[in-house]
């Protein structure tokens, strides 16, 4: 069967009932669909939690520095609570402080109500450039990302249709050198026939010609 290796993101195919005796696939559609999954999608899913883990710990370091709302726990102190949890694209979650009492948020830096220097710090993440050796921001990562998929899905349909064309090719050069039309066949067989016994008329008639001329 196919099963996923360790970290998820890569598949292999095994030997059914063996002691993972893993199948070395090379050719045909099941080779096509693992190489794939473990190329091209892995690649994309790759950049995703980089993306994702990069987000988690810039907003995690902000909001840990700053405070909550008189109302939160502990109120008007450093909350030093991560805004998300997780670590990847498959995991990140908004804390579960969060999601169960908002006055937890770290908006602000000092505590007071109208300050909001933590959240303007996080809103101006997105311009920063924080990934790719610190040359892209979140948004330009993320576009690259989504822009390569869709070339990527783009060229493998354009590299399946001319496959396709050259299957096709291929196959009516084949039938065209070694099929055989039966109706095609009996026609030619009638015309055959038709010019035999035509030809075997103008003899009959020769010999007879032949035969006067002898007896003149």
């Amino acid at each position: 069967g196919i099963e996923s290796e360790g970290n998820g993101n890569k598949l292999s195919v095994f030997v059914k009932g063996s002691q993972n005796q893993r199948l070395d696939v090379q050719t045909g559609k099941l080779s096509g669909i693992i190489e794939m999954h473990n190329t091209e999608i892995a690649s994309v899913l790759d950049r995703l939690d980089t993306l994702a883990k990069s987000f988690i710990d810039e907003v995690n370091q902000i909001h840990r520095a700053g405070k909550g709302l008189p109302t939160g726990s502990p109120p008007v102190a450093n909350t030093g609570l991560n805004f998300f949890t997780g670590s990847d694209a498959s995991t990140i979650e908004i804390s579960s402080t969060i999601r169960n009492n908002t006055a937890n948020i770290a908006a602000s830096n000092d505590g007071s109500v109208g300050n909001g220097e933590a959240a303007f710090a996080i809103s101006n993440l997105r311009s920063q450039r924080l990934l790719n050796a610190r040359s892209e921001t979140f948004a330009d990562y993320y576009n690259f990302t989504v822009t390569d998929l869709g070339t990527g899905v783009q060229l493998a349909g354009t590299d399946r249709q001319n496959q396709e064309l050259l299957r096709d090719q291929i196959t009516n050069q084949r039938e065209s050198e070694s099929g055989v039309s039966l109706d095609e066949e009996m026609t030619n067989l009638i015309k055959y026939q038709r010019s035999l016994e035509a030809a075997a008329r103008v003899i009959g008639i020769v010999d007879d010609i032949l035969e006067t001329v002898i007896n003149l």
